[in-house]
């Protein structure tokens, strides 16, 4: 009866939302093949991927449906230095005449004139109540544009903001004198954090992660970020008294070795077996990635890396090769995506990152067909929201 008590360690792969599509793919399929590697990501998300309109640009910021706009609405979002591009078509706007640009968030120059409310949240709440001196502004409006930014996800209230967001452009779309429907449109500052959300949504590294793992392994994660920090700090006030040490490895697979931060963690979490693997940087390799806008880019190397740095996908087919039995579990759900249809790891079809265009292999060929993901659109429930919990706290950027 021992065998019913047996746990396997487990090894947890932390991961980088800057990661290409093609290792992301590789590591889910590891997950499958063996089912003690678990993927987690290294700050936490509350970002709903049931819709690609949730963490997506809308076509609603396209320069011929922008020149009928005439209000622009900025919520926690600095597109001068989260969207370079995003900003000059503002800015462009602007200087044809006839366009205003509120912001709700810090005091920021966006190289042109605009109106920042506030940083407070309920300033915002008090636009859906129609309680603001701005809610003439949208009754007044043509095709107004609200724009936000994927670090407001990273809020615990996010729920409750949601549901105000949502409600706000139901009432835009009522009373405003455009044709089009006013939608939220979500701008993502990282390389791949659409095709990252686009994929899957994978928790968070947490404590317990540590100690039911035998190894941590990061891939391009720094341990600078806000949710590091805090585990960090957690386990120097002693948080976790029944955190029991044992011979965990460390592994981290990135460009550059944080020296200060990794010696604080090693000391901290007790930690004596480290290997590195130096990866390349993103001129030295290829890779798949989709941008805020949907559009899937494919990215060519352009310098030959030197000495022993090999590219992510290297890597991880090295690891993967290593396992030389098939330890792969059938009748899987038939909502998963990569195992749908598939009785081993030879025969899989591959759906993730593609809005269910099955292709064979993974190679140099597989996004070329497809050029834009798909974004779809639900209308609002007639179904009365729940109450959410909101935090008064300010919108920083």
């Amino acid at each position: 009866m021992l065998k019913h008590y047996f746990q396997p360690c487990n090894i947890t792969i932390c991961l980088n939302r800057n990661i290409s599509i093609e290792v992301l793919n590789l590591l889910h399929i590891l997950t499958h093949k063996h089912s003690f590697f678990k993927l987690r990501q290294s700050e936490s998300s509350n970002l709903n991927v049931d819709l690609e309109e949730n963490f997506l640009l809308n076509s609603s910021l396209d320069e011929a449906k922008l020149a009928t706009s005439d209000t622009c609405i900025l919520l926690g979002v600095n597109p001068r230095y989260e969207g370079s591009k995003l900003n000059l078509k503002l800015k462009s706007r602007y200087l044809k005449g006839n366009f205003k640009t509120i912001a709700i968030g810090s005091l920021f120059n966006l190289t042109f004139s605009n109106i920042t409310l506030s940083s407070n949240i309920q300033i915002l709440k008090s636009l859906v109540e129609g309680n603001n001196l701005f809610c003439q502004e949208f009754v007044n409006s043509s095709n107004p544009v609200l724009i936000s930014s994927a670090e407001i996800f990273k809020r615990e209230d996010i729920y409750g903001i949601s549901n105000m967001v949502k409600s706000l452009t139901k009432h835009i779309n009522l009373y405003s004198q455009g044709t089009d429907q006013c939608r939220l449109n979500i701008l993502n500052s990282t390389l791949n954090d659409a095709g990252f959300a686009n994929f899957n949504d994978f928790k968070a590294i947490k404590n317990k992660d540590f100690r039911n793992s035998a190894g941590i392994y990061f891939i391009n994660s720094s341990f600078s970020t806000s949710n590091m920090k805090k585990l960090l700090n957690l386990k120097l006030l002693n948080f976790f008294q029944s955190y029991k040490h044992k011979n965990k490895l460390l592994i981290t697979q990135d460009s550059n070795l944080e020296l200060k931060q990794l010696t604080k963690f090693k000391k901290n979490f007790d930690i004596t077996n480290h290997l590195h693997l130096p990866n390349t940087v993103f001129f030295e390799n290829s890779g798949t990635y989709i941008n805020t806008e949907g559009h899937i880019n494919k990215v060519v190397k352009v310098i030959t890396p030197l000495g022993q740095a090999r590219n992510d996908w290297q890597i991880v087919r090295k690891v993967f090769s290593y396992s030389k039995k098939i330890l792969f579990l059938t009748n899987f759900l038939k909502n998963n995506k990569i195992v749908f249809n598939s009785k081993n790891i030879r025969q899989f079809k591959n759906y993730a990152g593609l809005q269910y265009y099955a292709v064979s292999n993974l190679n140099n060929l597989t996004f070329q067909f497809l050029k834009k993901v798909t974004k779809f659109h639900l209308e609002n429930f007639k179904f009365k929201p729940a109450q959410k919990k909101l935090f008064k706290s300010q919108l920083r950027f």
